[in-house]
């Protein structure tokens, strides 16, 4: 999910910011390839510099930055169309320190409701949470009644919790300079580890 407006951050495209001598970007992908079958990148901007990673690129369908949600179901919509019964797992592209493991946790407490979302000392992370296809239908109908949040939608639809709360060094967004000067820190001494 690269599809923000990086507002408390000056406008910037979060993917694209250098932690750790490459771009947010890099560091999730490189974390999430080796647990899916299929990456895609949700982004609004800059899409020629995601598409050089060579993955599908998908923009949501509304002008501006109309929210994660937004783009939870643009990629549900092309996952939909490309295996009927699936699920995707979403991620922000700010998030450069995920757990190797989260797919397989995510969809093991899934189950079959096929909707669960990552749980960790600071609460509900929404934008990191794994949705079926079987959502979709709902997930446009709520949005065109206008819901925006992510965490409300997750919420009203009953999302299994999954609690990450022991993966002290994992980063699940970066929002704020100070934010990003910890995730710095965090990355120079798990490098030095």
């Amino acid at each position: 999910m690269a599809g923000g407006a990086g507002k408390r951050l000056g406008g910037v495209d979060k993917g694209l910011i250098n932690l750790g001598g490459q771009p947010l970007v890099e560091h999730v992908l490189g974390t999430l390839e080796p647990q899916v079958d299929k990456v895609m990148i949700v982004a609004n901007r800059h899409l020629d510099s995601y598409a050089a990673y060579g993955h599908d690129i998908l923009s949501d369908s509304l002008p501006g930055f109309a929210g994660p949600l937004a783009g939870m179901l643009a990629a549900l919509r092309r996952v939909a169309t490309l295996n009927h019964r699936s699920r995707c797992l979403f991620v922000p592209v700010d998030a450069p320190l995920l757990p190797d493991n989260l797919a397989d946790r995510l969809n093991e407490s899934a189950g079959r409701r096929e909707l669960a979302v990552v749980k960790t000392i600071d609460g509900l992370q929404p934008v990191c949470c794994l949705v079926g296809t079987e959502y979709l239908d709902c997930l446009e109908a709520d949005f065109e009644a206008g819901e925006r949040s992510p965490a409300a939608w997750l919420k009203r639809h009953k999302a299994t919790p999954v609690n990450f709360s022991e993966v002290r060094e994992a980063i699940w967004s970066l929002n704020t300079p100070e934010e990003l000067a910890r995730a710095q820190q965090t990355l120079g001494n798990a490098s030095a580890a």
